[in-house]
Parts: C-alpha cells; structure tokens; sequence
C-alpha cells in the first residue's frame, strides 16, 4: 500500500527533463528522512527513477493528490516548481506534468501565478549568495526554503551536510565563477542568435510539412471515379486527372499519404530535436558543463563523486544509481553531467546517451579502463565526432589496491604504474587508442589522461588519511583537474561558442543533409518511375501487338472455317428447310459452340496479354525496390515500402479484371449467334424441278444454301473481327492510360515535394553562412585575445568561410595569423583551423 504519494510526484518531476539533479537528491533524501517514509514508498520511488514499466503511473498519483486539501495541494506546487527551478528552466516536458497538476487539481490560474511569482523571488533572493564564498550558495538556499515546508525538519543539518559535500568539491574556487561568468555573457548572446535560426528551422520545417499536406489534397482532388459516365470518355480526359474505381480510389489514396507521412515523420522527428536542442542549450546557459560517458563500470560514477563529492550512492542508502538518467550536479556555474553506462542491461541506446548530452555539454570526457580498451568503443566516439564535440580521453587504471599487502607494496612505488616501460606500461594502451581514434575518430587532437581513480578515491576515505597525499598526487587525476582548469580559464570562451553556435550549426547543418538527400532520392526515385514507365508501356505495347496478331489471326481461321467447312455441313443438312433456316443457323451455331470458341480465342490472346502485364508490372515493381533501397547517400527513409510500386501495382492488376469482365460482355454484342441471316436464296424454281434429278436438285439446293450462309458470312467477318479486336484494343489504352495517368500523377507528386524540399533547403544554406560567419568571428576574437562580447556585424560581412564539416574550417578575413596559432586553436576546437587573409 503506498502511503506518500507527494515523495512519487516529486519523483516524477526530478526526472521530468531525463535527468536527475543532484539538488532534487538532497530535498527528496532529507524528506525521506523527516516524514518516515516507508520502504515500500521508497521502492516505488525507486521505479519512477530508475524508469522501470511498472513504475505507478502519474495519472494514478495526480488523481489521488486531488483528494488532498487545498493548502497541501499548492505545498506541493510549491515544492515541485522549486525542484523545476533549480536549475533555472521549466522544459516542455516539466511544464507539461505540471499543466496536468494544475488542471486535475483545478488549480486557478491566478492561484498558480502568485505561487510560481514567489518562487522566482526566493531565488532571485537566493542568487545574490553567489558571488559571496564562505556563504551558503544558490543551491543551499534554493534548498533550505523549499524544505522549509517540511515540518520539523533540522535545517542546520542540511547546511552542514552541504557545506561538507561542496567543500570536497575539486573545481571549488573563485577563478572558477570568475571565468564562466564571462563565458555565461557570451554563452547568453550566442545563443540568442542561434536560437533564432533553430527555430526558424523549426518553422521552415513545419512549413514544409504543411505545404506537402496542401500538395496531397490538390492531387487528391484530380482523382475522378471510373464509372459508366467517365469510361466513354476515358481518352478525351484531361492529363491533370486521374482515373481510379471506386474500389481502388482509397487505396491509392492510402498509398500517397503513406509517402508524405513517411516524410512528415522524419520532419517531426528533426522538429523534435530542435526544440530539445534548443530546451538543453537554455538549461545550461549559466554552466560550463563537463559530460562524463562511458562504458558500464568504466568509473563514470566513481569520477563524479571523487570530484563532487557526492559519495558513491545514488539515492537513498545502499541504492543504486539509476541506469536510464543523467545524473547532473550543479555547483557555482560548473555542471557535472554523469550519463548511463554504454551497453547497460535495459539502458539507453548509444545514440541516445550521445543526444542525451551533445546539445549542452562544453567538453565530454570518455572513461576507458585499461583492461577493456576496444575498437567497438570508438564507434561510440563517431556519434560524438558528427558534432565536433572536444573530447578528453581519461583512461583508468585499475588495480586492486585496497588489500593491505598490495597498498604496502603500490606505496612502495605509487608511481611505478605511470612510468614503467615494460609490456604493461601505458604506452600500449595509449597507442592502441591512438589507433582506433585514427580509424574511427578521424582526430588526434584530443589529449588522454591516464589515471588510477581507485587512489583518488582511497585519498578522500578518512581510513587512509595518513595516505592521503601520496595516493592523491600519484592517482594524476590532478593532471586532468588542471586541464579543465585550463579550458574553462583559458578556452571557456570559444568552448561555450562551441556549444551555442557550432553546436547549432550542426544540428541545421544535419537537417539540411537529410533534406539535401532526401531531395536527391526523390528526385533519382522520379526519375526511375518516369524511365521505368516507359520501359514498361513499350514492354506492353509490344504485347499487345503480338497478342492482337494472334486473335486476328485465330479469328480469321475460325470464321474460315465456319465459312469454308461449317456452312457447308449446315446447308448439306439444313438445304430442305424453306422457312426458318435462321432459326437452325442459330441453333447449328450453338451445337458447334461457335460463339465460345470466339470467346475463347478472346479469352487465351487476352489472358496471355495479362499475364505479360502482371509480369512486366512485378519486374517494374521490384526494379523500383530494390532501386529504393540502393545505398545513394544516407537517406532517412525508404521508399519501398510506400505507394511507390506495390500500391501501383495492385491498383493497375485490380483494374484488369474489371476490364476483362467488362469487355467479354462487350463481346457478347458481336455474337455470331445473333446474326440474322438475310438474302439467302432458299427457294427452288419449280419448273427447274421438272427435268432434274433428285440427287442434282439436293445438290443445288445445298450449293445455294451454302452460297448464301459463306457470302453472308463473307461480308459481316471483317466487321466482326474487327469489332473483337477494337474491343481488346480499347482495353489496352484503358490499361495504358491508367498505368500513365497513376505513376504521372505519383511523379508529379514527387516534383512538387522535390521543389519544396529545395526551397527549404535554399533557406537553411543561407542561415548556415550566417552561423559560420559567427563562429569564424568567435574564433579570430579568441586569437586575437579579444574578449568581446557583442557580435559586430559590419567585420562579419568582412568574413567569409569554406567549411568541411568534422574535418577543417577555413576562414577568410582580414587578419593573417601564423602557423603555431593556427595549430593552437586546432587542438582547442579540435577541427583543423585554416586562416587566410582576404588579398
């Protein structure tokens, strides 16, 4: 039975954003410890952390939370929008939870506004503590008032515990908040211009979108039913028009709108990671924020809480650490961002861990061990490489030394790991990283750190404090302290540009190329439909010749036949008959089954016609797949599984029944059993009788029955064939009409979304000219050794810049800078910088 159900609202909101701070850490471990909380609230609180499917759902605590009364109600409001705050930004997704509290609680809007109005004082207040040492800073105050709802709950000892925790803080000192207040003010102008362009690629996006929606309806709407009005005037119809039955008018519908929402997905997609992008570079506008990622049980953690402080533990005591979440820690404009182990059981996807923390990270540190050193890592790296994100590699050397007899022995020489030369010596892994940095990473400009993080922690454990400093020197994790010291006192300024504008310059720069490719399939794709179209109507063209010679053909032997042989039989015993010998022409034709050996002639020429159709139409069919699914690029979607062919081809062999069954009973029209036998000389002179024999006058009786049945016949064969033969000729214009009207109408489709993706993509070019103009501006500032702020836009029209992105940035301007700076600011932004003075 759950108990608390604040503490799991709580909980929701701390990882709102995917991320778990460590300010949300403090206040829901000291409610923990005032209001008694059971271990089976505590459990389920563990699940909402750690993500897991049978977490209680939000819906479930916000309806029970609604029972509570109303000073409670708005406590909690009060609290969470505290927790929200702490980092100074309500994301989308927080706001969303907190809509969702405000409305089943029927918070007023006015009631929310003076609450969220006071929270924003307490902290403006609490800001003020910042620039003061020795004081309790942002944080503790932000804490300290929120918990003040909590009743009885011992302040001083929070501030104590804090006070300790923040002490053994490694990056605690005041050159520190010095250094990234600067980066924060060129951080706050850089991103208000960045900004701009993210969302207007948002916009153009969405724009696209609407304007693929508007492309839909316009040809949905040259789409006419086939009918009985529309098949008489299926030639005569307008190019613009397409016609369909009835029964096939929705599917090929469905198989459009599943090409345009393929592509409204992949818009959706980039639209989302836009406002992500946008959501992380705000949260971490005040910060210089440092990632650690790596491989499960690399040392991530234990780095963290070596350099914060923190201890080992996650939440609770003897919990551990989620495997879903960031783990972030804040602490005077410095941020800590600890991310999932690459490759956790249940954890995110390489991918996601890299866009978990790309958008607002100034530098990543890669951990490595030492006795796992593999090639597979550095795909990893590759996701990272994309954003010419600046990388540490920080290598940690494991070795067990917390047993008594090693200590002794590691004391004897703490150096002896980081200076032996033997086949254990450093330079092998060192080297092998090298190796597979050149394969995959394509940059050797990154430095690596070798570190045996197992004594940085032993140095701040009070059980070997009488070690503590050999252990902390011979660890080297200073070594890589003071490079980050170095890059935030010396490189913060063009590392936070780096982050604001460089780093949005590759997320349009991203969009463009999936813009870029898409455009480039749709347009190979359209023209495959347009060649292949015209293979397969002269495919058919030639089918249906060779299939209508044969019925002509066929038709001529068999009417040759009736006329020649059949006639003849008939008259031979019909020759007597002087009245009525249509009556037994008609039924002499049935008993032969003259009229189904015409039907089946028709039949056999037509069926072999549809058989060369279904044939050429899987050969088009699977020709258009396998050409969509050909590697021309990195494309983002894969058009073989939309209308492109299969919704053709069932539309185009669904109609050919129809046409067949329509056109037999066309046939029936032309039926030779219908004929009317007229002019036939039956009647015998009489007085030629007189003087002839019987056996003459039977014989000339039949010659003049036979006469006039094959002259009869003689004179209405040609137009009887013909009108057979027309009969299949129209169904083939039919066909091909179809054929033409659906794949012209589908390529027509393709042209419009083809023209509006280069419209975009026109745009997002020009407002990527204008990014690297800036980033090329930030850069000549930073070798020049200008901190300037503001952006001059005259010197930016001064500025032009040649970009091979991930690769090198060349850029022309009016200064000449030497080689050695040149290879300086190289290896800070790690992308080769290339100077030219304009000439």
């Amino acid at each position: 039975m759950i108990n608390d159900y604040s503490l799991l609202f709580f909980s929701y909101i701390s990882v709102a954003d995917g991320s778990i701070h460590d300010k949300s850490i403090v206040i829901i471990n000291e409610y923990m410890k005032q209001n008694e909380v059971s271990e089976n609230d505590k459990s389920e609180m563990y699940k909402i952390l750690g993500d897991e499917d049978d977490a209680v759902p939000l819906a479930e605590i916000l309806l029970t939370i609604k029972d509570y009364d109303k000073n409670k109600i708005l406590e909690i409001l009060y609290i969470a929008l505290k927790i929200i705050l702490l980092d100074g930004y309500i994301s989308k997704s927080e706001q969303n939870i907190l809509n969702k509290f405000k409305e089943v609680n029927n918070i007023l809007e006015n009631e929310y506004k003076d609450i969220i109005e006071k929270v924003e004082k307490d902290i403006k207040e609490e800001e003020k503590a910042l620039s003061k040492e020795n004081q309790l800073g942002f944080i503790d105050n932000v804490k300290k008032n929120a918990l003040a709802f909590f009743k009885n709950i011992p302040i001083k000892n929070i501030r104590e515990d804090l006070e300790k925790r923040y002490n053994n803080f490694l990056l605690n000192g005041p050159e520190y908040s010095q250094a990234i207040n600067k980066t924060s003010q060129i951080a706050k102008v850089d991103l208000e211009e960045s900004k701009k362009y993210l969302e207007k690629s948002k916009e153009n996006l969405l724009k696209l979108d609407e304007e693929l929606d508007n492309a839909l309806i316009k040809i949905m709407k040259s789409i006419k039913k086939e009918n009985s009005h529309t098949k008489e005037t299926n030639i005569q119809n307008s190019e613009e028009e397409i016609i369909i039955e009835d029964k096939n008018k929705s599917e090929f519908e469905e198989g459009l709108k599943s090409l345009k929402n393929d592509i409204s997905r992949i818009l959706n997609t980039n639209i989302k990671e836009l406002e992500e992008a946008i959501e992380k570079k705000e949260r971490a506008l005040k910060y210089y924020s440092i990632s650690f990622i790596g491989k499960t049980k690399a040392g991530k953690s234990t780095l963290h809480s070596i350099i914060t402080g923190t201890g080992d533990e996650f939440i609770g005591v003897g919990k551990q650490r989620t495997t879903r979440f960031n783990r972030i820690y804040e602490w005077k404009n410095i941020r800590i961002i600890d991310t999932p182990g690459i490759g956790a059981p249940g954890g995110k996807s390489d991918e996601e861990i890299a866009k978990s923390i790309i958008d607002e990270s100034d530098l990543i540190c890669y951990v490595l061990k030492n006795d796992s050193v593999q090639e597979s890592e550095f795909n990893f790296l590759k996701l990272i490489k994309e954003r010419n994100k600046p990388i540490v590699i920080l290598l940690n050397v494991k070795e067990n030394i917390e047993n008594d007899t090693r200590l002794k022995i590691f004391l004897k020489d703490p150096e002896k790991w980081y200076t032996r030369t033997d086949e254990k010596s450093l330079q092998g892994h060192i080297n092998r990283i090298k190796n597979y940095a050149d394969k995959h990473y394509n940059n050797g400009y990154f430095e690596i750190f070798p570190i045996q993080m197992l004594a940085a922690k032993m140095s701040k454990d009070e059980k070997y404090s009488e070690y503590q400093k050999v252990l902390y020197k011979s660890s080297h994790i200073q070594d890589f302290l003071d490079n980050i010291r170095m890059q935030i006192m010396d490189e913060g300024l063009i590392k936070r540009t780096q982050t604001m504008i460089d780093g949005s310059i590759y997320i349009i720069n991203d969009i463009n190329n999936i813009l870029l490719n898409n455009m480039d399939k749709l347009y190979k794709m359209n023209s495959k439909f347009k060649e292949n179209k015209e293979i397969l109507l002269k495919k058919l063209e030639k089918s249906y010749e060779d299939n209508l010679k044969v019925l002509r053909e066929s038709l001529i032997s068999e009417f040759k036949d009736l006329k020649d042989n059949k006639a003849l039989d008939f008259a031979s015993k019909y020759y007597d008959e002087k009245d009525d010998v249509g009556y037994y022409w008609k039924k002499y034709l049935e008993k032969i089954k003259f009229n189904d050996k015409i039907k089946n002639k028709f039949e056999e020429s037509f069926n072999e016609y549809k058989l060369s159709l279904e044939e050429y139409l899987k050969e088009f069919s699977e020709d258009m797949e396998l050409f969509s699914k050909m590697n021309m690029g990195n494309f983002s979607f894969d058009m073989s599984g939309t209308f492109n062919t299969r919704g053709l081809v069932r539309i185009i062999g669904s109609s050919i029944g129809a046409i067949g069954a329509t056109l037999l009973v066309i046939l029936g029209t032309s039926n030779p059993v219908g004929w009317v036998i007229s002019g036939i000389g039956l009647v015998v002179g009489l007085l030629g009788g007189l003087f002839k024999s019987k056996q003459k006058k039977i014989q000339e009786a039949t010659d003049k029955l036979y006469n006039s049945i094959r002259n009869n016949i003689k004179e209405n064969e040609d137009k009887h064939i013909n009108d057979i033969c027309n009969n299949f000729t129209n169904a083939h214009k039919d066909i091909i009409k179809k054929i033409d009207s659906s794949i012209n109408n589908l390529c027509k489709y393709l042209d419009s979304i083809h023209n509006d993706l280069r419209k975009i993509n026109h745009e997002i070019a020009e407002d990527l000219a204008y990014l690297n103009k800036v980033y090329a501006y930030r850069i000549i500032n930073y070798a020049n050794k200008k901190e300037i702020i503001e952006i001059d836009r005259e010197k930016l029209n001064q500025i032009t810049v040649s970009r091979n992105y991930g690769e090198s940035i060349k850029i022309t301007s009016m200064y000449n800078f030497d080689k050695d700076i040149e290879d300086r600011i190289t290896k800070v932004i790690q992308e080769k910088v290339i100077f030219e003075k304009i000439k």
